[in-house]
């Protein structure tokens, strides 16, 4: 999973408000047509809109915190987040991608958007409203209160991160390295933590104790060796 900042943002399409289907089973058609998109990829992308409370024409409440993309050149599903979007939001986003790659497609009122990076390229868009008031939604985020923040940080492979809201900068965020290295009974991988420098990682599999074969010790050492000049070029990029 991998971050883009290509998918323009969107407006809700037809009325506004996109409430989930009621019933999540596919039919044989639409199994049938799941199938274009077991390969698919997910990608996501972080706007600058605040997420924000709409009422429908018949008064009831939603909550737009984002939504989905679908590019059909580069087969990828675009989740799309605003500022302030939450595990929950993203829980839901995550839903409506499974959907589609279960056939549910045609059940959501998608709108086509035409990429404003590359003129003439479209690409199918849908904004979720859900049905939330700020209220409602405030009772139960102290279940699910962290929120979803772009990760910008070189070398970490993770899309994002979740923070809590009280002091984001206070949260001790764990940085994950794009580089693993698994080997018979070990696992090495570059971590950091938020102000601190990269460092190796090594998990023994469960055991606090490596206990190697000979010729497993030889490509550990290797391996470790490798990761650490990584570590290192990462760091003096960071100024450690």
């Amino acid at each position: 999973m991998t971050i883009i900042d290509a998918a323009p943002d969107v407006r809700p399409n037809s009325d506004g408000f996109t409430p989930i289907p009621n019933s999540h089973i596919a039919s044989d058609e639409e199994r049938g047509v799941a199938k274009q998109y077991a390969a698919w990829t997910t990608k996501y992308k972080f706007t600058n809109t605040e997420v924000y409370y709409e009422e429908s024409e018949t008064g009831e409440p939603y909550r737009f915190a984002g939504g989905v993309q679908m590019s059909y050149g580069t087969k990828t599903f675009i989740i799309f987040l605003k500022r302030g979007a939450t595990e929950i939001d993203l829980s839901i986003l995550h839903i409506v991608v499974d959907d589609v790659k279960a056939g549910l497609e045609k059940r959501y009122p998608w709108s086509s958007v035409e990429s404003k990076k590359h003129p003439g390229t479209e690409f199918r868009s849908l904004t979720l409203g859900t049905a939330m008031t700020p209220d409602r939604f405030e009772s139960i985020r102290p279940y699910n209160r962290r929120f979803i923040v772009k990760c910008t940080q070189e070398g970490c492979a993770a899309p994002y991160h979740l923070v809590e809201e009280d002091d984001p900068t206070a949260v001790f965020v764990l940085h994950k390295g794009t580089e693993k290295i698994e080997g018979a009974g070990y696992e090495i991988r570059l971590s950091k933590y938020a102000d601190e420098p990269w460092k190796v990682s090594i998990s023994g599999r469960g055991h606090d104790d490596l206990y190697l074969h000979p010729t497993v010790a030889a490509s550990f050492v290797n391996d470790v060796a490798w990761l650490a000049a990584e570590a290192r070029r990462l760091n003096i990029k960071l100024g450690f």
